[in-house]
């Protein structure tokens, strides 16, 4: 009896088992290389922003007044809104963001 089972069994074929790991294999390096590149362009728009953001600061620290109107990187406002910050010839407010955020 247990001729007869081995015999059965040793027909089978592995080339549909070998497919199916190559098939599952090839879909997690592909699935892997889009978490990759989406953390390397999150990272990268995460900088960009952390530049905008420091250059607005520095824009907004630099500002002057006459009295009557602000200068904000040599432009005449009569008050400024930019990233994180206001300016009007009274008042600058520059506002610092938490960059410790975890969600």
């Amino acid at each position: 009896m247990t001729s007869t089972i081995w015999a059965r069994v040793r027909g089978v074929s592995t080339a549909p088992v070998v497919l199916a790991v190559i098939v599952v294999a090839l879909a997690m390096a592909f699935y892997a290389y889009q978490w990759w590149y989406s953390q390397t362009k999150a990272a990268e728009l995460a900088s960009q922003w952390a530049q905008k953001i420091a250059e607005e600061r520095t824009l907004c620290l630099t500002a002057y007044t006459d009295g009557q109107y602000v200068y904000v990187g040599g432009q005449r406002y009569k008050n400024y809104t930019g990233l994180n910050c206001y300016v009007d010839p009274n008042v600058v407010i520059v506002v610092e963001v938490n960059k410790t955020y975890t969600p």
